[in-house]
Formats: C-alpha cells, structure tokens, sequence
C-alpha cells in the first residue's frame, strides 16, 4: 500500500480540536488561500458557569462564579484578511483591590482587537495581526487544549503569559502546517496595562508536527518550544521565558504536557519559577460519557525549599453534542470533578502554616461554546468590484 496519499489526507484533515472551541484561529484560517472567496462575518460565544464547594481546615467555602463569558466576530475577504474583536467579562476590582465599579461588578472589556492579513507564499503561509493580540505561547497550547472549561491553561493560571498584549505578529506555516514559527513584538503588560518602560517583549514559539497516522481516527502529535525575552513594569523588571509542550490529538482523546521556566515572576526580576502542568481526556460513550484529568505543579521560587503548590483535579464530563467532529459549531458540556490543592511550606498564604491553606474541592461546570458564520457574500467577477477608486 501507498503511504503517500494518506499522508496527504492526513495533512489536510481538519484539527481534532472544534471550531467552536479555537474560534481565532478558525476566523483566521477562513481568510487564508483555503478559504472561503469573498466577504464573511463570523460570530462567536463563549461561557463558562461553575460552581465550587472548597473545604479546608482554616476555613469552608462555596460559590457560583462566570469563569468567562465572552462575545466575539470577526469579519474576512477570502485570501486578504480581516480583523476581529473579542470581548470579555472581568471583575471590575483588581486582585488586590476590594471595590471596584459599583462594588465588584462585571464590566466588558476588549480581550483581543486586531486587524491581520494571511497570504500563500508558495512554500508557505504568512499570517500577520496588529492590535490587541493573542499572546503566541498562549495562542499555541489554547488551540490544542480541551478543557479550558474546567481549568485554563497553567501557563495563564500561574500568571507566567497572559492571553493578549498589544503589539504585532507574525506566523509562518509550512509543509501543509506541519511546521510553524510565530514570532510576536508586544508591549510586554498584557491586556490590563498600557505600555510601563521603553522595552519590548520579543517571542519565538517554533512549533512541529513529528507524527500523524490514521488510528481509527488521524492521531496528531505536536512539539512546540519557544523564548521570549521580556520586561516587565516602570522598573523594566526581568521578565523573560523558557517553555515547551508536548500535545497529543485524536477526535475521541486528547492529551498535553507544558513546561515552563520563568526568569523574573510578578514584576521581581530576581525570582526564577516553573510550572509543569499535563492533561488528559478522552470519550467512554460519546457524546454521553468522558473522563477528564489535570496534574498542575508551580515552584514560585526555585531558590527557596518548600515553595511549590500542587493541584491535582478529575472528573466526568458530558456533551449534548458528539465533540468528535472538527466542524462542530457548538458546544454545550458540564464537567463535574474534584480537586486536591497543596501547598508547600514556603508558598501558603499564612507563612509557616501552609497546611491550613490544604484544600479539597469539589466542582461542577456548564460550558457553552457557540461558532457560527453568520454572513457571506461571493467575490465580485472583476478586479474593478474589488478595488473601487476613491
């Protein structure tokens, strides 16, 4: 048997990540050379409800909470490019502040604003985007990752990159995607602060596709490794980055590994942290029935002993709609699960007394997830239609 034709097919197969779950890179990939020809507007939704009950021997709690709710479009002209706008709700009070807008109240803010461009080169495709960005290293593993419902990322919950800046850049993809470069030129404050020193925040993530077969299914292994050399505050405090993932994905599992060296953490420029976080599902019966896991470990401070926290969390999920196909505009899951979180002696919230903070918890989360091109319109027949005179 030939190989070389299923390779082909392999390469062109959708990702075994949903539409409705990655709606940037969806949007974008609609501008580009595969695209769709003329205008469309897509619009896009995103919530995440939950309920924790934490229990702990300092202390007993339980809460309803919007882990996000956003609301995004974004408009494209096939094989030009387009721009796009995300919006978020956030508690108006920072994390150490106690009143914010009329008290704690949800506001709207903008989470990514951009204009962007996505051409074939050829030997490969150029994506450009200028504005309020996705952070590479971020963009990278969220578009492999499953369970940003029940849990974000580690990288963005141990606040080692936040999910936008703003600032330009650029992706080259080549061998039907099989290798990637993203390169990123930010302000380096993320999306909560304007510009604070004169430096800027340089990023390499180099990503790769190693392995893709058909096992009932195409199975997809990923690599990506990258740098950034960054800064941080008025203080122009150290604040660069060493990070690498490992990704596996099939329409019925998924799995990850990330790995992370920070080099200045939280504005001191002194400390040196890491994270190791790894994740898995999978369906049993679906869309009726899977299991979900997550490891997360973060030394804050790699010269202190006793400075790590540890996060351990499974569960079942359910969807009202098979997940197992790409092209899936929506979802609608709930994940129900526990989660054991440790600290070490150094890390607590109260110093030397890092066991009180020990918790248990037990969680219960409704996700929904919408994708939907709203709009289309065919290219004109002529170049004069395209490009009317002023």
């Amino acid at each position: 048997m030939n190989a070389l034709p299923l390779l082909l097919t392999l390469a062109a197969a959708p990702p075994a990540i949903p539409a409705a779950v990655r709606p940037l890179g969806a949007c974008v990939a609609r501008s580009g050379p595969g695209g769709e020809a003329g205008f469309a507007a897509s619009a896009f939704a995103q919530v995440f409800a939950r309920y924790d009950a934490r229990f702990a021997d300092d202390a007993d709690f339980n809460e309803f909470s919007l882990g996000r709710g956003e609301l995004g479009a974004c408009t494209t002209w096939g094989g030009v490019g387009g721009m796009l706008i995300n919006l978020e709700a956030v508690r108006s009070a920072g994390p150490d502040s106690l009143f914010g807008v009329a008290g704690d109240s949800l506001v709207i803010r903008a989470k990514h604003a951009f204009a962007f461009t996505d051409q074939d080169l050829g030997f490969g495709q150029l994506t450009l985007q200028v504005g309020l960005v996705p952070d590479p290293w971020t963009q990278s593993i969220e578009g492999e990752y499953d369970l940003r419902g029940a849990a974000p990322t580690l990288a963005e919950r141990a606040q080692f990159f936040d999910t936008s800046d703003l600032g330009a850049t650029a992706q080259l993809q080549a061998l039907e995607g099989r290798v990637g470069l993203r390169v990123a030129y930010l302000n380096g404050e993320g999306r909560n602060q304007i510009e604070q020193n004169a430096g800027k925040n340089l990023t390499f993530v180099l990503s790769g596709t190693p392995l893709l077969m058909d096992l009932a299914g195409p199975l997809q292994v990923n690599l990506h490794a990258g740098y950034r050399d960054g800064s941080l505050g008025a203080g122009k405090a150290r604040n660069h980055r060493l990070f690498g993932a490992l990704t596996a994905l099939h329409p019925r599992a998924k799995l990850g590994v990330e790995w992370s060296e920070a080099f200045g953490y939280r504005g001191r420029g002194e400390v040196k942290a890491r994270l190791i976080g790894a994740w898995a599902s999978g369906a049993l019966i679906d869309p009726y029935l899977g299991l979900y896991a997550r490891y997360d470990r973060i030394w804050t401070d790699t010269s202190l002993a006793g400075a790590h926290q540890q996060r351990i969390e499974a569960g079942l999920y359910t969807d009202a709609l098979s997940q197992a196909r790409p092209t899936a505009p929506l979802r609608l899951r709930a994940y129900l699960g526990y989660a054991r979180e440790t600290f070490g002696a150094a890390s607590g919230p109260l110093p030397g007394a890092a066991a009180l903070a020990d918790n248990h918890t037990v969680l219960l989360v409704v996700e929904a997830l919408g994708w939907s091109p709203a709009l289309r319109a065919s290219a004109p027949e002529n170049d004069d239609d395209a490009h009317p005179s002023s």
